[in-house]
């Protein structure tokens, strides 16, 4: 697209009510960014023992999309296609950390049968042996889209995108880089820990962005404007995969 069309489109979105936003050109785009991590958490609860309906219950007590529901309209198969793409192009190894996942591209059965958790589901892996708390369940869905939000950023994202691409697109109730700033990066670290010690194999990853920010007690968001000093961490972590 030519600097003119962009104008133009940019123009007419703004002329019938829309808020444009322009992104960096990241492998899986913001929303798959957020939202494959999300999905893919949701599977590793129920690989560990969480129910269905409880997953799903935690989601909509904390108003976010009900995630073993929204299986049924996306379809495993293409989460597992786009999950696959993602993991080529970023290394990021919780992305196919799911056997569940695997299980269920091969037939794409659905979640939910006649508006009931279907059983089913449970055939496909072994899952762990106790339940899983409800806090627990709704800690680590959190700390999913807080973590692949900070993991955006660290790829080259503006944390403003992210949080409006999170809020508007995605209809979580609050930016998830908002939230880290107002728990400390510190905390949701520590959440983490508690969310790995339940589910250690193959666990999730802190962003190296988050534990630099931990390290120094920085923030996403300055003054309300994104903190400079964000840019200067991620151009300092020599580490950080691109």
């Amino acid at each position: 697209m030519n600097d003119t069309s962009y104008a133009a489109l940019m123009t007419f979105l703004a002329d019938i009510g829309r808020k444009p936003m322009e992104t960096k050109d990241i492998s899986g785009f913001v929303s798959n960014s957020v939202l494959m991590v999300y999905a893919v958490m949701a599977l590793r609860l129920i690989e560990s023992g969480a129910a269905i309906e409880d997953v799903d219950g935690a989601a909509k007590e904390l108003r976010t999309l009900p995630p073993c529901l929204s299986y049924d309209s996306w379809k495993p198969s293409i989460v597992e296609d786009v999950t696959r793409v993602m993991f080529e192009f970023r290394g990021d190894a919780y992305l196919r950390s799911s056997k569940l996942l695997t299980a269920l591209a091969k037939g794409n059965p659905l979640f939910y049968v006649d508006q009931k958790p279907n059983p089913a589901i449970y055939n496909l892996v072994e899952r762990g042996r106790r339940a899983l708390d409800p806090k627990l369940i709704k800690i680590a869905l959190l700390t999913s889209v807080r973590l692949a939000a900070a993991r955006t950023v660290e790829l080259g994202e503006t944390p403003a995108t992210v949080d409006f691409v999170s809020t508007e697109g995605l209809k979580f109730p609050r930016g998830p880089l908002a939230e880290i700033d107002e728990l400390g990066a510190v905390a949701v670290l520590n959440d983490l820990q508690a969310v790995n010690a339940v589910m250690p194999e193959n666990g999730m990853n802190a962003p190296e962005l988050l534990t630099a920010m931990a390290k120094e007690r920085q923030t996403f968001f300055k003054g309300g404007q994104a903190n400079p000093a964000i840019a200067a961490l991620i151009k300092g972590n020599s580490h950080a995969r691109h």
